[in-house]
């Protein structure tokens, strides 16, 4: 009997059905939006990051040359009193290349103060680092603002923009009214000022330092969700003087207090309490 070998062996190997190969594609999609969905928060993370970053390197800065010259303080009073041109301090000349961050000019900053102790004498000083967005840089702002050394009525960026505002209260619930002047019944503006975007910080005479949130009509916004960073409520019944740096100006060598441009400047808010000799 002659034996013979059996045929090999061969498997049946199906391909993946139409089914299979839709629900993997979904899978994969799905995949690859969330992985796309990251970029774009941590583009804008990174950027904050970045942000703050510089912002402390600007305000360090500040701090520095204003401790250097702190003889030069003596003439703050107890509300709060921006530094500029002609103010009521001589210091605006020695910070002069201070408020532009020489290695990023992009970055700059804008200085107030207020007398905070009589006895000891103690001036707390702001600085509000803010980031150009309607322009390439802010050296601009500088020529103009100190032209010949001599007093300048400009809206430069660096000269906070003087407002009348009450304020109901602070915290989440918060809003601020932005009035016609200071008297007791000061009149709505009509609108709030064009300098007036979300995210403006707002520092008040008395110190107390707010960021705006949504713009609920033409004169009132609310507080942003930290917006209210004072220890307690304030309700301000009557318009007080304040300062805004918002939006910057497009032209900062016009007159006209409008032609406000770009999204908010401010990234951050320091402050420190500076013995005067």
């Amino acid at each position: 009997m002659t034996m013979r070998p059996l045929p090999p062996h061969r498997s049946h190997r199906g391909g993946f059905s139409f089914a299979e190969v839709l629900f993997a594609v979904m899978i994969l999609g799905i995949g690859f939006i969330m992985v796309a969905a990251m970029f774009p928060v941590a583009i804008q993370q990174s950027k904050t990051n970045t942000n703050q970053t510089v912002a402390a390197r600007v305000a360090e800065s500040a701090f520095a040359v204003i401790e250097q010259n702190a003889d030069r303080l003596t003439t703050f009073g107890s509300g709060v009193q921006p530094v500029i041109p002609g103010g009521p301090t001589t210091l605006w000349s020695r910070l002069l290349h201070t408020l532009v961050y020489q290695p990023d000019p992009r970055y700059g900053c804008a200085v107030l103060g207020r007398l905070a102790g009589t006895n000891p004498r103690v001036v707390q000083m702001y600085v509000v680092v803010m980031q150009v967005n309607n322009r390439e840089r802010y050296v601009e702002d500088l020529d103009l603002a100190d032209s010949g050394g001599n007093p300048v009525t400009n809206p430069s960026t660096f000269r906070p923009h003087t407002v009348y505002v009450k304020v109901a209260a602070s915290g989440i619930a918060g809003e601020i009214q932005f009035c016609k002047d200071n008297g007791p019944t000061g009149s709505p503006l009509g609108d709030s000022p064009a300098a007036a975007a979300p995210g403006a910080v707002l520092i008040t005479s008395r110190g107390y330092i707010y960021r705006l949130g949504r713009k609920v009509s033409n004169d009132i916004w609310e507080l942003a969700a930290d917006g209210g960073m004072s220890s307690v409520d304030v309700v301000e019944t009557d318009p007080i003087t304040a300062y805004l740096i918002g939006r910057g100006h497009d032209n900062p060598g016009t007159g006209d207090l409008a032609n406000y441009t770009g999204s908010n400047q401010a990234i951050a808010v320091y402050t420190k309490l500076i013995p005067v000799p």
